[in-house]
């Protein structure tokens, strides 16, 4: 357990699942709460999109195998996937080939962390992240049972996915499953993912039933 909730008996209620799944009760990130970690709601009672529910699972995977996040990531999802332009922090080739952020205009440098984080910051290719995609749709390593929890809603976000000046498209059920926001429109299944920093964007989304 984090040391900033050691002490609280909720904290006994975290699971992988429920991290996966924002329902920490986290806030996003730490700072955005005195720099100390805390309980917005019970884990399990509702939905908070937390990065910091992502690191702490980051931290109870290295706790639980020994091995650090990029380590495992080579070994079950980099490496099964295909992927060879992928990683969390600096490497000799990435030399003349990252895309600059721009805010308002202007460049800025990227961010390259130090450590693996969970919740922030990959440096990927749009090849890399496409054989990443076609793994997924193909069961990315997943046993069927856990691939259909993985695009089962475990949270729902309510409205929050609704364009209000276009109701008629809005989403019959929308929320996180694990680790991917599922939208239900019409009859059909979507697996979302968007991430972004200052000058960044990402957005991906795949079908389950349609690939």
């Amino acid at each position: 357990a984090d040391p900033d909730v050691r002490d609280d008996l909720r904290a006994g209620l975290l699971t992988p699942r429920i991290m996966l799944s924002h329902q920490t009760g986290f806030a996003n990130w730490r700072h955005q709460t005195g720099g100390h970690l805390s309980f917005a709601f019970a884990p399990g009672k509702g939905y908070g999109y937390s990065g910091e529910g992502y690191e702490y699972l980051r931290h109870w995977l290295r706790a639980r195998t020994g091995k650090p996040l990029d380590v495992q990531a080579q070994m079950q999802v980099f490496a099964p996937a295909g992927m060879r332009e992928t990683a969390f922090t600096a490497q000799p080739w990435f030399k003349g080939r990252l895309a600059l952020p721009a805010v308002d205009g202007a460049f800025i440098a990227p961010t390259l962390p130090d450590e693996p984080s969970a919740a922030d910051n990959v440096h990927t290719t749009a090849r890399d992240y496409a054989r990443f995609l076609v793994w997924l749709m193909a069961g990315g390593g997943l046993t069927p049972v856990l691939a259909s929890e993985q695009r089962t809603i475990q949270v729902s976000q309510g409205d929050e996915l609704c364009n209000p000046v276009m109701p008629q498209h809005c989403p019959a059920s929308a929320g996180f499953g694990l680790g991917w926001q599922v939208i239900h429109l019409g009859t059909k299944t979507f697996m979302m993912h968007t991430g972004n920093d200052a000058g960044e964007f990402s957005f991906a989304y795949w079908s389950p039933g349609t690939r």
